[in-house]
This record gives structure tokens, C-alpha cells and sequence, in this order.
């Protein structure tokens, strides 16, 4: 709800300072904000909304096209399980993620092609995409990414009853989610450490501050005295010069 409140307030201010190159991308967050609150027909209008202007913008850039929105439509369309042109739109994306090469917009839509077929028994056209998804994952250092393909092809593999290459998948799967959970802890150590160091040079600092304050007071506190005793030592020589 936060993420959908988020998404209007900002297509709002858009259209308010009129920076309409931003808003038909304000209407794909507010179609993905309703399409992960399972709202699929306020999903569905804002997300042709944005399609139609984007078609309109291809036009006018000429050979400029977009995989963002033919991505989320895609993703719209295998969340009511309309599985046919979720296929259509994962399709165009791929080919114009070929032309501009956006490998990361590829890796993800592979991998969603990956789970559209698996949901459809295509065991073995499934098992082509996540190949090619995790090859992409890997080029990218997309980890978390990757630790998913795993998981999703060795369940893939048992449902092929290929039962050894579902064993060795899950355990790559398995290592790989153990390593982001040790580098994840790691930088939570270190970021504790660094907190540690910081709060404990500002009390030295801290500490160094009141020494330096004593001490200048002690110089103040000294100066004055010999200022005193040089006064006094002054004026008894003037005395004793009057009286002798």
C-alpha cells in the first residue's frame, strides 16, 4: 500500500511540473503496486495507459522501443495465468533487449519464461530458459538472481524425474545461498565493527576534549599566580626602595 501511495504521489508531481517524459513510467509503478496487490484491473489500466503513450513515444523516436512496460505486462498477464500473451510480451521484450542489449531486462524475462513453462509441464523447454536465464545471472553477478534459477531448475528436474541433476542443482542452490547469507553477516560484522570504532574514537575524543579543557584552565589558573606573586615581589621591592 505504501509503494502504491508512493507511485500516485509521484505521477501527481509530474503532472503538476509537467515532466510528462516521467509520467507514463509513474504508470508502470502504480500498475506493478496493483498488480502485487493482486488488483488486476487497476493494474491492467494503468499499465496499458503507459503502454499506449510508449507506443506513441516509438513512434515518435523512430527506432527507440521499450522493454520495461512489455516486461510488467508480461508479468500481468502470467500472474491471471493468461499464459499465451504473457508469452507475446516476454517474446517482444527478449527481441528488443537483443537489439539494445540489455542483458539484466533478458536475464529476468528468460527466467520468468522458465516458470511459465514449468506451469504449463513443458519440463524441458522450462529447463532451456533457466540454462540460458542462470548463464546471463552469472555474466551479471546477479547472485540472489541466480540462487533462485537454481532453486526453480532443480525443482524442475525432479519433475522430469531426473533425480541426480536435481540432487546436484539443489546443492549449488544450497551453496550459493549459504555464501550470500556469509557475505551478508560479514558486512553486518563489519558494519557493527565500524559503529564500535566510531562511537569509540568519539569518547576519546570526547575524553581528549575534557583533558585539554583541565589543562588550560590548570595554565590559566598557574599564569595568574605568577602574575600575583610577580606583583608581590614587585611591590615589596618598591617598599623597601621608599623606606631605605
Amino acid at each position: 500500500k505504501k509503494g502504491l501511495d508512493a507511485a500516485i504521489k509521484a505521477r501527481d508531481i509530474f503532472v503538476k511540473t509537467n515532466k510528462l517524459y516521467f509520467y507514463p513510467h509513474s504508470l508502470i509503478d502504480i500498475g506493478s503496486a496493483y498488480l502485487d496487490l493482486n488488483d488486476f484491473d487497476n493494474a491492467k489500466i494503468n499499465l496499458f495507459k503507459s503502454y499506449n503513450l510508449f507506443k506513441r513515444k516509438e513512434k515518435e523516436d523512430g527506432n527507440k522501443q521499450y522493454t520495461l512496460i512489455r516486461k510488467v505486462i508480461g508479468d500481468y498477464y502470467f500472474k491471471i495465468k493468461d499464459y499465451k500473451k504473457a508469452a507475446k510480451y516476454y517474446s517482444e521484450t527478449i527481441r528488443i533487449s537483443k537489439k539494445t542489449r540489455n542483458l539484466t531486462r533478458k536475464s529476468s524475462v528468460l527466467y520468468k519464461l522458465g516458470q511459465l513453462h514449468t506451469n504449463q509441464n513443458r519440463y524441458a523447454l522450462a529447463e532451456s530458459y533457466y540454462l540460458d536465464a542462470l548463464k546471463l545471472f552469472k555474466k551479471l553477478y546477479r547472485k540472489n538472481y541466480t540462487k533462485e534459477a537454481y532453486h526453480e531448475l532443480a525443482y524442475n528436474y525432479y519433475l522430469q524425474k531426473k533425480y541426480k541433476k536435481a540432487f546436484e542443482t539443489y546443492k549449488k542452490y544450497h551453496d550459493i545461498e549459504r555464501e550470500i547469507f556469509n557475505e551478508k553477516r560479514s558486512m553486518q560484522i563489519a558494519d557493527i565493527e565500524t559503529k564500535y570504532e566510531t562511537e569509540k574514537k568519539d569518547k576519546e575524543i570526547s575524553s581528549l576534549k575534557k583533558i585539554n579543557a583541565l589543562q588550560i584552565r590548570e595554565k590559566i589558573l598557574v599564569k595568574k599566580q605568577q602574575r600575583y606573586l610577580i606583583y608581590a615581589v614587585v611591590s615589596t621591592a618598591l617598599l623597601l626602595l621608599i623606606f631605605m
